[in-house]
């Protein structure tokens, strides 16, 4: 056989990845653009696509005022929306994403989001987004983030909760000092590994944290010169480490039976 057959023959594998590459980016423009969810059946995509669709650098794709939705997704590296103004919401369901490290599963430091909605997902590591603007909240519902939410000093229009979701790498879970969050921060039956630290926050709509846990050795809650609108209810809530309100303003009730 020839050099050139040979070669032929190695070059096959590869024309089939870009390929199938190709055609995956098809569907996900199709969906997007057509305001659908893409519903990947368990694909790999890589992050870059996922963001070049977000900013608007992905040829023939304009995303519809539904948003980019993606489901049944194993999104391949950081997605990296640093800076970044989204003026749609995003929503990623029974995804996976197993990059961490100090900048997360998703960065998206300084951004301007319309929403970000995740469920039932698996990250593992965090998401950072300090100094961010979310318009209409936060929902990271059920699934697992290996790492931290880092919401320091950010901006959320409704709620951010985390109800019934497993988060923190041992050390950190809820970094949000000096966030201002309009509607409730809900940390609903959410096990925790790791702090919660909310100091100076403005939560204009309440803590609602009934049943959660915070396990982590030594891990608490901190919520001290936090200006707190409505009720704190850490019914049930089990914590490992200190709870401090101290120098916190807390307009509702403050329920915590069987703390």
């Amino acid at each position: 056989m020839s050099n050139l057959e040979n070669g032929n023959e190695a070059a096959t594998p590869a024309r089939e990845a870009a390929q199938n590459v190709r055609e995956l980016e098809h569907d996900l423009i199709r969906a997007i653009s057509g305001g659908e969810t893409a519903d990947l059946a368990g694909q790999q995509v890589e992050a870059d696509t996922i963001r070049r669709i977000i900013i608007g650098q992905m040829p023939g794709c304009v995303v519809s005022p539904f948003g980019v939705r993606i489901r049944n997704a194993e999104i391949t590296g950081r997605l990296d929306l640093e800076g970044a103004d989204v003026p749609f919401p995003l929503s990623f369901t029974k995804v996976t994403m197993m990059t961490a490290g100090q900048n997360g599963s998703i960065v998206a430091r300084d951004a301007r989001i319309r929403r970000l909605n995740v469920s039932n997902s698996t990250f593992a590591g965090g998401i950072v987004a300090d100094r961010a603007h979310f318009e209409n909240g936060i929902i990271i519902a059920g699934g697992r983030l290996g790492g931290p939410l880092l919401v320091r000093g950010a901006e959320i229009g409704g709620a951010l909760s985390m109800e019934g979701t497993h988060l923190g790498d041992g050390k950190s879970a809820l970094l949000a000092a000096g966030a201002r969050i309009s509607g409730p921060l809900v940390l609903r039956r959410a096990r925790v590994r790791g702090e919660v630290r909310i100091q100076r926050a403005h939560l204009t709509a309440g803590l609602r944290a009934e049943e959660l846990k915070i396990t982590e050795d030594g891990a608490g809650l901190y919520a001290d010169a936090a200006r707190i609108g409505g009720d704190v209810l850490l019914t049930q809530a089990q914590v490992v480490g200190a709870v401090r309100f101290e120098n916190a303003t807390v307009r509702g009730g403050f329920a915590a039976r069987n703390l």
